[in-house]
């Protein structure tokens, strides 16, 4: 399990649930290349 953590400086970050919550959807490229990475390092022992 992993939690990809992204804010703006001065901002304050909201839980994934709440109703403040903002996505910054510059961060899901990040996330979806570290899970590909660790998908394929799994797979490859």
């Amino acid at each position: 399990m992993s939690r990809l953590v992204v804010g703006h400086n001065g901002e304050i970050i909201y839980p994934l649930h709440h109703p403040k919550f903002k996505i910054d959807e510059d961060a899901i490229i990040t996330g979806v290349v570290t899970m590909a990475y660790a998908a394929c390092k799994y797979w490859e022992n």
